[in-house]
């Protein structure tokens, strides 16, 4: 651990989505200690590991993380973080008099913090902290941009299908327009503050983007003293995967009609996304030359304002192949996405609902004793609840309780 006599420092890893991210953020985390040796800081208040939380607070619309907490206004999220700039500039503080320098890293930066304002006034916020910045951001070709986020929107809730998810990608939007992203933080940031990367092998040092994080964010670092060894984090779905994945969206929404968080439709993704058959394969982008030819001449102009390259900064993408054996790939991600979508939909579904019912008359028994309404009516309801719901420990348990007042009295 360094104590810090110096300029207070701040790398600020912004993504862009879908450049291996999340293996950044698990490695960072996971190698803390290593980090700290060489002056580097880690947040804990931000949200770990992905610092989603500082991107939330700048940003100037309700997306699916307010969501997630009951917040549908912006009245509601200025009252959530309300003190939540104190709290950050404590943590930072803290953090500098430990080492010299804070490493702060959210893709959301890039998606979320789509307007001039939002990131003017992050960066005032940073700069009132730190005397020097380094936004770090990695770019990739559109088209496999496209290709991969659309796995992460299809976890996320998603159930378009692929060309539907293509049709708007075009020059005028800011998530795929590198020029429109990048001047709004050179505008806020200055352009000596941005170090733009290609998202390519032969573009980063060793050939690692992990390794090339740490040498962006530490000037000689000892690269013995990090574990390297880390498996590849958050995969992209394969065609069945996402085909399973936009069934269990149908039938399982993100959202409840309450507006709760749909639970049991996360534990189903999360299996779609660690099965091996689900993760075979990859999705075909017919698009991908078109998207291609639409941004070369933003790319050019983007390579050359902000990675030194001459021409366009990304190779062009290689063709995927009509084949008897692609068609039979996809008609048969397609055969088991039915077959899921009849089990789940008319078989399990079915049983959910009824299930769900014996739980709403228990808690509807919980109103009744609470009114005092007859336990012998009480007791009855339960009944029929254990017979809808007969493996539900709850409500056998109430049924007991009623049962024993009834015999108390």
């Amino acid at each position: 651990m360094m104590s810090n006599d110096g300029p207070r420092k701040l790398v600020l890893h912004i993504g862009t989505e879908k450049t291996a991210t999340t293996s950044i953020q698990d490695f960072v985390y996971a190698n803390r200690a290593p980090l700290a040796e060489h002056g580097v800081q880690l947040a804990d208040g931000l949200g770990v590991p992905n610092n989603q939380k500082i991107a939330a607070y700048f940003q100037n619309q309700i997306d699916d993380y307010m969501k997630d907490r009951r917040i549908y206004t912006m009245h509601e999220k200025d009252a959530y973080f309300d003190g939540f700039d104190d709290e950050m500039r404590r943590e930072f503080a803290a953090l500098l008099e430990k080492g010299s320098t804070v490493f702060i890293t959210s893709e959301l930066l890039h998606s979320r913090l789509n307007d001039q304002d939002s990131i003017d006034s992050l960066a005032a916020f940073l700069r009132s902290i730190f005397d020097e910045i380094k936004v770090l951001c990695y770019i990739r070709e559109q088209s496999a941009l496209a290709t991969s986020f659309y796995s992460t929107t299809v976890k996320a809730g998603n159930t378009d299908d692929f060309d539907t998810f293509l049709a708007p990608i075009g020059p005028d939007a800011h998530y795929y327009n590198y020029e429109q992203f990048l001047a709004k933080w050179e505008h806020a940031f200055g352009i000596d503050a941005l170090r733009v990367k290609i998202f390519d092998r032969d573009r980063l040092y060793d050939g690692n983007i992990l390794k090339d994080v740490v040498h962006e964010t530490i000037p000689a670092p000892r690269d013995d003293a990090f574990d390297w060894d880390l498996s590849v984090s958050n995969e992209s779905l394969g065609p069945i995967g996402v085909s399973v994945a936009r069934v269990f969206n149908e039938i399982y929404p993100r959202y409840k009609p309450d507006g709760e968080v749909n639970h049991f439709r996360w534990e189903l993704i999360n299996l779609v996304s660690r099965n091996p058959l689900c993760l075979n394969g990859k999705i075909l982008n017919w698009r991908s030359d078109e998207i291609y030819d639409s941004f070369n001449e933003i790319n050019t102009r983007v390579g050359q304002r902000y990675c030194g390259t001459e021409g366009n900064p990304f190779p062009r993408p290689r063709q995927p192949e009509d084949s008897p054996e692609q068609r039979e790939r996809t008609a048969y991600a397609d055969s088991i996405a039915e077959f899921v979508r009849m089990l789940f939909g008319e078989v399990i579904g079915e049983r959910v609902l009824e299930r769900a019912r014996g739980s709403k008359l228990r808690e509807i028994s919980d109103i009744l004793l609470e009114r005092d309404f007859p336990l012998g009516r009480v007791e009855q309801l339960l009944d029929i609840a254990v017979h809808i719901n007969p493996d539900g420990p709850l409500i056998h348990e109430r049924l007991e309780q009623v049962r024993a007042m009834k015999k108390a009295t």
